[in-house]
Formats: structure tokens, C-alpha cells, sequence
């Protein structure tokens, strides 16, 4: 039940700073006429001069909550200039006002609201101590990750969950030894919080290095820990960190490896999960190999030798691969240049072109860094993506894939285009004679038609 109350918690923190400030409170805007009446005979009093937000000030205090959302949210529009007047007000006895006051410091962030933020953070009350915990996610600077590592051995286990919450959100990868060496807490939510943090922490573009290390030198516990916090994760470039934890003697991190190894997609797990698949270790080892295998390479085969058999044939295409997919590891580095891709050809490189539409799982960042290298490339990838446009049944995956055509292509994809509107009409033909015949409804063409003239108007 408290694990419930603390993700209530935290979603209603966040839903707080979204509240509309221009929305009239319930059945007060059914007669405007009279509230203008009311307004010219008692017109409000005017701000204190130099201080044009007086009036919010005061309205932080109002025990009506709507009116106090209304004023929270113009607060945070006009910035870190109201903070000195909230650090005054923050002295209040009132419980309810020290947390307003921290949702608006929330919605303000940066560096200006850290120290009004510590403070709070310290309340006497806890729930407005709570309150700034997870408000500290927002914030910046050193003092904000020191403040939430210290939470996490609060005697408190909600504070310990919510500063999980907050380091998860904050997002510095120094957090992540932090929390796995947490693995302990006998507290059932504030573990679950520090798990949640973690998975999203490990997922950060600048963790693969503090993740290298844990899974190379971290203590078992700790490995443990950041193995089942990567699972489903897609950064090809843990991938050979992941490939060495299958040599493992710890029956556990060799399957949690070999599973992390199944959402990445890299080539270069293939030899070494081969090796422990046909290998003589504990059955659900093997099964866990061969399984991540599948996806890999959509070879059904179960344990056994079978994959030494296929590996016979298959070792110098999968070579291949894993260098392809050490270049899209290198390519997933925001730190790196683009990498040349001549070397590969562009069927070899044909997932880039899902990665860049966003139909191959991976990291956040990286379809903007695959565009920018198909995009130095332009005329190369004008015929492959045509191939690909050309085959594609689905009318929504063709707009992305001409979409993707029109970034690249350049002035030399005109002839492409003036042959898909060709195309569009024949579809389009083509759909109305099956729903003449089989009633199959036939797909709005309208945008796909639309982009290409865009596209031929442009050239």
C-alpha cells in the first residue's frame, strides 16, 4: 500500500505544475457578466509597486487550492525573480504554503532554486520535506546530487524512495553504484524505487562507463543488481562487456547476461553465446543462449551443437556483422565524430534506415546521429531506399521511408519521386478496385501524394 502512496505522490507532484492557471474554478464563470459587475464596483488592489506579482504571493496562501494552482503556475512563468519573496514566505507556519512554494521552485528549476530547495528539503514537516526531494530533480548543481545520496540512507524509507525517484530523474550516472549497493534495503517500495531509478540511470547516453566498470569490477551483489536493471535495454556498445560476464563461474550473471544480450540486437554476442550454447553448462544456461540466439539470428536451433554447426557456416557473414555493429556502437557515442560507412554496403547497413525511422528499438538519441551519416552519404542511399519504398505494403511505413527519402536524397531523388507519384496513383487505383471487389477499405493516400509534391517542389 505505500508503495502505492509514494507513486501517488509522485504523480500528483507532477500533474500539480500542469495545472491550467486560465481555468476558472467550477461554476464561477456562469454568469461573467456579474463578475464584471463585481469587479468595477471593488476593483482588486494594485500589485505592491516594483513587485508585479504580489497578488500570486498572496493567492499562495488562499485555502482555496485552485486559486493557490492558479497562482503556482504564474509564478513559474515569470522565474527565478520571485524567489528571494518565496525564501521569505518559506519561514511560514503553514505547512501547505512551504510545499506551494516548492512546486513552483519545481517548476522554475536550475541552479537559482537550489538553495531555497535544500532548505525545504529539510522541513520539519515531511511531506513538504518529501516534496522537495523529488523537486530536486529539477534543480542543478553539485549540492543536489550530494543531498539526494544522502537521502538514500535516510532512516526514513519513504525519503530513501523518494530519493531514488529524484536521482533517476536527475540523472547523473554516478548514481547508479549508489543505488545498486542498496540492493538490501529491507524496505520492499524503497528497493522497487532504487531498481526503477536504476533502469532508467543505466540507460543514460553517459552511463556505459560507470556501467563498464560494475560489470567488470563491481562486487557480485552490485553486478547483479545492474544486470537485471539492464534488461531490455538497447546500447550495442555494452554489448562486449555483456559477452564477457558468459564466461562467468556465477550461474546467475551468466543469465542475466545472456538475456541482456537478447533487446541490443548486436552481432557481436553471436560467438560467445554460440560458445556457451553448445557448451556442457547448467541446462538453463544453454536454453537462455540459445534463446537470445534466435532473436538474434533467427536460427531456431535449441542447445546443443547445432549451433556449432551453423556457426561453421555462417562465422564469416557474422564477422561481418559484428564490425558493422561495433560502427553503430561508435555511432551511439555523442562524444564520437560520425563514422565513415563506406566500408560497409548499404544492405549490411540496412538497419540504420529502421533506426533512422524509428522502427528498430534504440537509444533515444542515436536516429539523429544515423540521419546525420546517411545524410552525408545522400546519393547512395537513394536507390536502397526506393527498393525499400517500393515493397512496402503499408501506406504509413512508405510516408516514413519517403520522408526519410526527402532528408537525404537531395536534388538526385527527383527522379524517384516523380516515379512515386506515379506509384500513388496506381495504389490508389488499385485500393479502390479490391474495395470494389472484396470491400477491403482502402487507405487514405492523401499525405503520401501531398509529401511527394512537396518533395518535387522543392527540387
Amino acid at each position: 500500500m505505500r508503495a502505492g502512496r509514494i507513486g501517488a505522490a509522485a504523480l500528483a507532484f507532477g500533474a500539480a505544475l500542469a495545472v491550467d492557471d486560465d481555468a476558472p474554478p467550477p461554476g464561477m464563470d456562469v454568469l461573467p457578466w456579474v463578475r464584471a459587475a463585481a469587479a468595477a464596483l471593488s476593483p482588486p488592489p494594485s500589485p505592491l509597486p516594483g513587485r508585479p506579482w504580489s497578488d500570486d504571493l498572496a493567492a499562495l496562501t488562499a485555502p482555496d487550492p485552485t486559486r493557490a494552482a492558479g497562482a503556482i503556475a504564474r509564478l513559474v512563468r515569470i522565474g527565478s525573480a520571485v524567489i528571494p519573496d518565496l525564501a521569505i514566505l518559506a519561514d511560514d507556519r503553514d505547512w501547505q504554503l512551504r510545499a506551494r512554494i516548492v512546486r513552483v521552485l519545481a517548476g522554475i528549476g536550475g541552479r537559482a532554486v537550489v538553495p531555497l530547495l535544500l532548505r525545504l528539503a529539510d522541513d520539519r514537516e515531511p511531506r513538504v520535506r518529501h516534496t522537495a526531494l523529488l523537486a530536486l530533480a529539477r534543480a542543478e548543481g553539485p549540492e543536489v546530487y550530494q543531498r539526494l545520496v544522502t537521502a538514500l540512507a535516510s532512516a526514513d524509507p519513504d525519503e530513501r524512495a523518494l530519493a531514488a525517484e529524484a536521482l533517476g530523474g536527475y540523472g547523473d550516472p554516478r548514481a547508479i553504484p549508489e543505488l545498486a549497493r542498496r540492493h538490501d534495503d529491507p524496505d520492499a517500495p524503497a528497493r522497487a524505487a532504487q531498481l526503477r531509478a536504476l533502469q532508467r540511470l543505466v540507460r543514460r547516453e553517459r552511463a556505459v562507463p560507470v556501467v563498464e566498470e560494475l560489470l567488470h569490477s563491481g562486487s557480485g551483489e552490485v553486478r547483479r543488481v545492474v544486470l537485471e536493471a539492464l534488461a531490455g535495454h538497447n546500447d550495442t556498445r555494452l554489448s562486449p562487456a555483456l559477452g564477457a560476464l558468459l564466461d562467468s563461474r556465477d550461474a546467475l550473471e551468466v543469465l542475466l547476461a545472456a538475456r541482456a544480450l537478447a533487446s541490443a540486437g548486436d552481432a557481436r554476442a553471436v560467438a560467445p553465446l554460440i560458445q556457451l550454447a553448445a557448451s556442457d553448462r547448467l541446462p538453463q544456461l544453454c536454453d537462455a543462449a540459445a534463446s537470445t540466439l534466435q532473436r538474434l539470428t533467427g536460427y531456431r536451433a535449441g542447445p546443443g551443437k547445432a549451433w556449432e554447426l551453423w556457426w561453421r557456416d555462417q562465422r564469416e557473414r557474422y564477422q561481418r556483422l559484428a564490425a558493422r555493429d561495433a560502427l553503430i556502437a561508435e555511432l551511439t557515442a555523442l562524444d564520437r565524430p560520425l563514422p565513415d560507412l563506406s566500408a560497409f554496403t548499404t544492405e549490411e547497413l540496412a538497419p540504420l534506415i529502421d533506426i533512422a525511422i524509428e522502427q528498430r528499438p534504440a537509444p533515444p538519441w542515436l536516429p539523429a546521429r544515423v540521419l546525420a551519416a546517411l545524410r552525408r552519404e545522400g546519393e547512395r542511399w537513394i536507390e536502397p531506399l526506393v527498393t525499400r519504398i517500393d515493397a512496402e505494403a503499408d501506406s504509413e511505413r512508405r510516408l516514413e521511408l519517403l520522408l526519410l527519402l526527402d532528408e537525404i536524397g537531395g536534388p538526385a531523388a527527383k527522379p524517384a519521386f516523380v516515379r512515386q507519384f506515379t506509384l500513388v496513383d496506381e495504389r490508389e487505383a488499385a485500393a479502390h478496385e479490391r474495395w470494389r471487389q472484396q470491400r477491403v477499405v482502402p487507405p487514405d493516400l492523401r499525405p503520401e501524394r501531398a509529401l511527394i509534391r512537396l518533395a518535387l517542389e522543392r527540387r
